[in-house]
This record gives C-alpha cells, sequence and structure tokens, in this order.
C-alpha cells in the first residue's frame, strides 16, 4: 500500500502527463486547422493571380465556404472542450501541490504564466478567435476572390 504521499505524487504525475497530452493535442488541432485554412486562402489568392485568371463556380464557392464553416465549427467545438480539459488538470495539479505542500504551484497576479487557462484572453485570442478570423477571412477570400 502507498503511503499518502506517495499516492499523491503517483497522482500529481499522471495529472502532469494528462496536460501535457491535453496541450499537445490542443496544438496539433488548433497548428492543423490553422494551416489548413491559411493553405485555402493562399490557393485561391493563387487561382485569382496566376497567369490566366480562374473564377471559380458558385457551386464551388458554395462547397468551399460549407467545408469552412464545418472545419471552423468543429475546430472550434473541439479547442473548447480540450481548454476544458486543461482547466480540469491544471485544477487538479494544484490540489495535488497544495496536498504535498508546492507553494510555487499556486497563481499570482502578477505571474499569470503559472495558470494561462485562468486568463480569458489565451483561451479566446490565442486559439478560438485566431481558427474564427483565419475562416472569416477564408469565406470571404473564397465568396469576393
Amino acid at each position: 500500500m502507498l503511503q499518502n504521499d506517495d499516492a499523491i505524487k503517483l497522482a500529481r504525475e499522471t495529472l502532469q502527463k494528462e496536460l501535457t497530452h491535453y496541450l499537445d493535442k490542443l496544438w496539433k488541432i488548433f497548428s492543423w486547422t490553422s494551416t489548413i485554412l491559411v493553405s485555402l486562402i493562399g490557393g485561391v489568392v493563387a487561382i485569382k493571380f496566376r497567369g490566366q485568371p480562374a473564377t471559380l463556380s458558385i457551386g464551388n464557392k458554395v462547397g468551399l465556404v460549407v467545408a469552412i464553416v464545418v472545419l471552423s465549427v468543429y475546430a472550434t467545438a473541439q479547442l473548447d472542450l480540450l481548454l476544458s480539459f486543461e482547466t480540469r488538470a491544471r485544477d487538479r495539479l494544484q490540489e495535488c501541490d497544495e496536498k504535498l505542500g508546492i507553494r510555487e504551484a499556486r497563481p499570482t497576479t502578477s505571474d499569470v504564466r503559472n495558470r494561462p487557462d485562468t486568463h480569458p484572453a489565451s483561451k479566446w485570442f490565442g486559439y478560438k478567435m485566431t481558427v474564427i478570423l483565419l475562416a472569416i477571412a477564408a469565406v470571404f477570400t473564397v465568396v469576393f476572390a
């Protein structure tokens, strides 16, 4: 049987791995989505400014806009879910740290780096808003190019 401190240390190590997993998945979804959206914008612009400019048919535009909206809504929902998982993992990590007497884990008002999930700007402007803005730019590029 593990002693209480050993059990807390084991739980903390597991939670740290869980947090790392969520952060990695968060980055992969964000990176994947933003790469697709930027590539789509670049592709439409490249078609427009080549030697013999081509135009997209209404059907192509509608298809691309639907794809952009579906991709962006799905990615934003996944980012939101992963951000909530991150917050829960960080909360549980903080509980373990407090039980172990680790004071540095507590966030302070002067150092937001300890808990970036508690700052609204990090969630909205770091991930979700970027995907939303790229999606809007992609839709405008497809519709008006």
